[in-house]
């Protein structure tokens, strides 16, 4: 694989806040006095559509392309004693055909090739991959799912017709991984991956690249837009959903 700057990487790691709707399932049993808890998915996409090969003739340059998706979030105002136990988080990336020149990053199941850094299996219209090496934060499962391209509505551009694939991460903290107790009786925050108040992380990003494939010709093409939804069960019983949308960054 081809070899990827620090300062790349760094693009494609990077936590984005953008515009979030939060929900949260309140059982009876499970009122309390504190404030409710606000979940804010952190998500991040980044494109980069690499270096012309062609520049005398821009309609057939291909390039090895690259695309890095983060994973993550944070709960603000926990009880204290409350943990995370589960957590589903789910991230819609916009398609782009093969053969297309319109934006958006290819489902790596389809014909024109796409290998994630830490490789991965197709069958059908589902592909598994597994994390390597030892930063993954604790509590995410190393087993990520991905979906082929269906219809999508982004939420960052409404009524605008789009296929979308996506990303699938899951986060168990039942057997405590990844949680910790605060010190507060209200206001505990929570970072999914942290171990302790003073040390964060999300999931490395996830790389898939594309190898000799189309360059768009227009710079106004060049954003992807991609939704994220994150569902999270506290240990009280509370359900707390939050889908969050934007346009991701290119180069």
């Amino acid at each position: 694989m081809t070899n990827i700057s620090r300062r790349t990487l760094a693009k494609g790691s990077a936590w984005a806040l953008p515009s979030v709707i939060a929900t949260t399932q309140i059982p009876a049993y499970a009122a309390s006095r504190c404030p409710e808890p606000v979940l804010i998915p952190a998500s991040s996409v980044y494109y980069d559509w690499g270096t012309k090969s062609n520049v005398a003739n821009p309609r057939t340059s291909t390039t090895n392309q690259y695309l890095y998706a983060s994973a993550g979030f944070q709960i603000t105002g926990l009880p204290l004693g409350v943990t995370v136990e589960k957590a589903t988080y789910t991230q819609w990336i916009e398609t782009r055909q093969p053969g297309s020149r319109m934006p958006g990053a290819f489902w790596p199941g389809n014909t024109s090739g796409a290998y994630f850094s830490n490789n991965g299996s197709c069958s059908g219209d589902s592909c598994n991959f597994v994390y390597s090496g030892n930063s993954m934060a604790p509590g995410w499962n190393r087993l990520v799912t991905s979906h082929g391209p269906t219809p999508h509505s982004f939420p960052a551009d409404p009524g605008t017709p789009r296929t979308g694939w996506n990303i699938e991460y899951t986060f168990d903290g039942s057997s405590g991984a990844g949680t910790y107790q605060g010190s507060r009786e209200c206001g505990v925050t929570f970072v999914s991956g942290r171990t302790g108040p003073s040390a964060s992380q999300a999931l490395p990003p996830l790389v898939a690249t594309y190898p000799n494939v189309l360059r768009l010709g227009s710079r106004d093409m060049y954003y992807i837009y991609y939704h994220t939804h994150v569902e999270v069960t506290l240990s009280d019983g509370r359900v707390i959903t939050a889908d969050a949308s934007s346009r991701g960054a290119t180069n």
